[in-house]
């Protein structure tokens, strides 16, 4: 999803069959690559995705709905 991948280093956004071979050629290759790209990517998760984010974000808006 290329709104998760612009928060910073966390994947390749492969789109062609070519792009695929090279990322995980990328990955195969460099273990710390895949260390930090991991941990980048669960921190864009946890800081924007996680329940703790999410829940309160869509409380909110069911509380604006039901007071249409």
């Amino acid at each position: 999803n290329e709104d998760v991948l612009s928060h910073g280093c966390i994947g390749f956004g492969a789109k062609t069959i070519d792009n695929w071979v090279s990322s995980l050629s990328v990955l195969l290759s460099d273990i710390e690559q895949r260390i930090e790209m991991g941990e980048n990517g669960r921190k864009v998760i946890v800081d924007n995705y996680s329940i703790n984010v999410v829940a309160p974000k869509l409380a909110k808006t069911l509380m604006k709905i039901a007071k249409v």
